[in-house]
Formats: C-alpha cells, structure tokens, sequence
C-alpha cells in the first residue's frame, strides 16, 4: 500500500515546470541526450496527456507510476530509461489503457521505446498480452 505523503501528484502543469528545471546531462542511459528529464523521488503521471519535453530517466531508488487512463506522448527519438533499483509501474486497464506513443502522427520507430537496466524486474502479476513473437 503506498503512502500518500511519499508520492507526487504531477498535472500537467507542474510536469511541465518540473521538465524545464531539471535537464541533466545521462549519458548512454538516455541515448546521450544533453536534456533529459531525471526523476528522483516517488512521481506520478496522469491520467490524461503527459508531454515529456525529451528522454525521461527513473533514476535508482525513485518511481515513476503511470495511472490508468494515461496518454504519454513523448517527442520522436526520445525514450524513457529505468534505471538498477529504479520503478516503473503502469496502471492501464482494458477500459482505462496507458499508451505510449511519439506526439505527433505516431510512426513505427518515432520514439525509442522503454529501456530498463539490469536486474531490473520487468513484470508481476498476470500477463495481459501474449507471448512476442520473434523471427529465428
């Protein structure tokens, strides 16, 4: 059970405030981007439409949950990197979906998808999806 006074409720508003006062340089975490979005305590995002300005990094030890019913447009390029001992939590139902998409008319490759480092856990709960797929 989380604790209300641990997370932060980010609007759309207080995102935006919040991308243009925190770009830090990441390396090759965030493909090398100058400007990146790094998130270090316990965030929130949604519902509605979210609009990172470029790569977004959850940093280790930090949060970053996307509620149910959440469009996260982000700009073409970029990605969004979870770093060791980082967590991403995706709340999407079938009636209430998370999509992420590029802004702009959404093109296979527009954004670079989700990075998550080592060790990380990718999954808990009851897999929604089937099994991808690959060639070979």
């Amino acid at each position: 059970m989380r604790s209300p006074a641990l997370l932060l409720r980010v609007t759309r508003r207080s995102l935006q405030q919040l991308l243009a006062v925190v770009p830090l340089l990441v390396g090759s975490h965030a493909g090398g981007a100058a400007n990146a979005t790094v998130i270090r305590v316990p965030s929130v995002w949604g519902p509605g439409i979210v609009r990172p300005r470029g790569d977004v990094r959850v940093a280790s030890g930090a949060s970053l949950t996307i509620a149910a019913g959440t469009r996260v447009e982000m700009p073409n390029g970029s990605r969004i990197a979870v770093d060791r001992s980082a967590r991403l939590h995706v709340e999407g139902t079938a009636l209430q979906p998370v999509v992420l998409t590029c802004m702009g008319v959404p093109t296979a490759g527009c954004w670079e998808g989700v990075v998550v480092a080592g060790h990380a856990p990718v999954n808990e709960g009851a897999l929604a999806s089937p099994p991808a797929r690959g060639v070979g």
